[in-house]
């Protein structure tokens, strides 16, 4: 980039907006690499409940569906 800037091809202005725009990307990739624990937990989490679903076949058709008289007041 310097090279650039001392023959002119771009002004510091426009090689200031490109660090800013590198850094905006960045921030935005490093929400994935501060919560990387959190989004394995969650991942697995998900895995398991679907696991277990599947063990009690809950998407077959045999489950009935909820009516009024279930909810108590």
């Amino acid at each position: 980039m310097a090279p650039g800037l001392f023959t002119a091809a771009f002004t510091l202005g426009v090689m200031m907006q490109v660090v800013n725009a590198f850094g905006e990307v960045k921030d935005a990739f490093s929400v994935f690499l501060y919560n990387w624990t959190r989004i394995t937990e969650l991942r697995s989490i998900h895995k398991r409940l679907m696991e277990f679903e599947t063990a009690i076949n809950y998407n077959t058709n045999k489950l009935r569906k909820p009516q009024k008289s279930d909810v108590r007041v």
